[in-house]
């Protein structure tokens, strides 16, 4: 099952499940998704949030926002959004790795055209032991 949750403020004791958002676009491509928005977030234009599985996206309150896109690919990630942040046309994106997480922490400002890779997508060898030499880690702004 899916959800999309929204509280007022950050009293995550209280919150009401709906079944969209004002200007948010979500393609739950999977389950087990949760969505929780504290209010009151504004967004201009639209915000794209794809999920497939297992993903937990978190928005803390009073933030603001305009036509960001949240591409969730692979499983049992987490993205948060701090308090009283600010996102203009910022793109985050998971690649096919699980149990990655970004973070972006209270007061954070992005401008127009940012993009966080929170994997890198492309996997790099070592050519002797044949290990992977860049796992992701995540990301805590």
């Amino acid at each position: 099952m899916n959800r999309i949750y929204v509280c007022n403020g950050n009293n995550y004791d209280s919150y009401s499940e709906v079944s969209e958002y004002p200007n948010l676009k979500v393609s739950f491509q999977g389950n087990n998704n949760f969505i929780f928005i504290s209010s009151p977030f504004a967004i201009k234009g639209h915000m794209r949030i794809v999920c497939h599985n297992n993903q937990k996206v978190v928005i803390k309150d009073r933030c603001w926002a305009e036509s960001p896109v949240f591409y969730m690919q692979g499983n049992n990630n987490y993205l948060e959004i701090g308090e009283h942040t600010s996102i203009r046309n910022l793109s985050v994106l998971f690649g096919d790795e699980e149990n990655l997480s970004c973070e972006i922490g209270n007061d954070c400002m992005f401008g127009g055209e940012c993009v966080i890779r929170v994997s890198d997508a492309h996997t790099i060898y070592d050519v002797i032991s044949k290990e992977i030499i860049n796992s992701p880690t995540g990301i805590k702004i």
